[in-house]
């Protein structure tokens, strides 16, 4: 696969990172890859289409990265900005019709659900086990396409663009002196149309001084109706590790 270039926002901030020092106020830019695996599937106009039997769909690495500011100003949420490449290429075979095109056999395909998150929050809890409670959105901006290859060379095209707000909960451990902690967070919303998406990440990490390391496990799950005039879903799960540095 052909890797996206990590956005110009996390770059810029990485760079404040590097001058950012203060005792109420903590910046940390963290990177790495997922490795992710697709299941479930989308229907436009015909019969279902299964993103791994149909599409063939596969495990493939991704990116991501995020910059995370938190400080101790009452009442002023700290707040995560997150990247997190979702992009795949496959070939299958699809006998129905999608998006108004009819498929007869053999495809290619492009899948991307790439997106930017925003996480503000709050600290309930800051010792050894902290709690914090707010908000994620989740900004999608990807496409489905699919391609005939038996030679009528037809091809059907969705993008998929939405703004989803969710709540968000993070709970952790961490064992004192050590520098070793665990963590979990959900981020979710449902009822919204017949809409529900599930964002859950849970990971053991590790700080020295300056430097972080992280290795975890996440789970996605997308349902959405009538989304780019297609209905979907979608599961996307796979463990991921990651560096971080932190001021």
């Amino acid at each position: 696969m052909s890797y996206r270039s990590v956005p110009a926002w996390f770059l810029g901030l990485g760079l404040i990172a590097g001058s950012a020092h203060a005792d109420f106020l903590e910046i940390r830019v963290g990177a790495g890859g997922w490795n992710p695996s697709f299941s479930g599937d989308v229907v436009s106009g015909g019969d279902d289409v299964d993103l791994e039997s149909d599409l063939g769909l596969d495990d493939e690495s991704q990116i991501r990265a995020y910059v995370q500011i938190e400080h101790a100003i009452p009442l002023v949420p700290s707040a995560r900005l997150e990247y997190n490449e979702m992009q795949t290429e496959a070939s299958g075979r699809v006998t129905t019709t999608f998006d108004g095109v009819n498929f007869t056999g053999d495809v290619d395909s492009d899948f991307d659900l790439s997106h930017t998150d925003l996480v503000f929050y709050w600290e309930l809890l800051d010792n050894v086990v902290s709690l914090d409670i707010g908000g994620r959105i989740k900004y999608v901006e990807g496409e489905l396409v699919i391609r005939d290859r038996t030679g009528s060379g037809q091809v059907s095209r969705t993008d998929i663009e939405e703004a989803i707000p969710m709540l968000y909960t993070n709970i952790g451990f961490d064992l004192p002196v050590t520098g070793l902690g665990v963590r979990a967070n959900l981020a979710g919303i449902s009822g919204f149309g017949d809409n529900r998406i599930i964002d859950a990440n849970a990971d053991v990490h590790y700080d020295l001084d300056h430097f972080g390391f992280e290795l975890g496990w996440r789970h996605m799950a997308f349902k959405l109706d009538d989304q780019g005039d297609i209905d979907a879903d979608i599961r996307v799960s796979g463990p991921f590790l990651g560096v971080n540095v932190h001021f």
